[in-house]
């Protein structure tokens, strides 16, 4: 099942991992794991780590997605 683009707000959003996890439904510590694995792109920003939604939920769906109401 594929995961959709967010409803709202333009593609190329950046967001934290708080931001991400609220918005895939998962915690942070999966978050950290998928990042840590490999399963999912992110931006480092010297100590910062920011996420592009439309490129995870590019990533994830390749993986083979999540739920479809995420």
């Amino acid at each position: 099942t594929n995961i959709t683009s967010p409803k709202e707000g333009p593609e190329g959003v950046i967001l934290t991992s708080k931001q991400i996890a609220k918005r895939l439904a998962v915690s942070e510590r999966t978050i950290f794991n998928w990042r840590k694995m490999g399963v999912i792109p992110y931006i480092k920003l010297r100590s910062l780590v920011r996420f592009d939604y439309a490129r995870v939920v590019a990533a994830l769906n390749q993986e083979g997605g999540l739920d479809e109401d995420t």
